[in-house]
C-alpha cells in the first residue's frame, strides 16, 4: 500500500508547533530548503525551531484510506 499524504501547506513562520504528537509529516525548511520526514514525538514537540518549516503536509492515516475505498465499494441501494 502506498502512503497518501495531504496537500503541501504554507506555515506562517510562527514559533507555534502545526503538528500533533504522533502524526507522521514532510516538511520543507531550514536555511538550505531541505526536505525532511519524520513523526512528532515529545522531543520534537519541545523544539523552538518551527519558525524554520516552509511547508509541510501530513500522512493520512492507513485506516482512512482503508474506510474511504470500503465506501467507494459500496451499493448504491441496499435491499431491506
Amino acid at each position: 500500500m502506498t502512503e497518501e499524504w495531504g496537500p503541501w501547506i504554507e506555515h506562517d513562520g510562527s514559533k507555534v508547533c502545526p503538528f500533533q504528537i504522533g502524526q507522521r509529516v514532510q516538511t520543507i525548511g531550514g536555511p538550505w530548503d531541505q526536505f525532511d520526514e519524520w513523526t512528532v514525538n515529545e522531543y520534537a514537540a519541545r523544539l523552538k525551531t518551527y519558525h524554520l518549516v516552509k511547508r509541510y503536509r501530513i500522512r493520512r492515516p492507513r485506516g482512512l484510506k482503508i474506510l474511504q475505498d470500503l465506501i467507494e465499494k459500496l451499493p448504491e441501494t441496499v435491499e431491506a
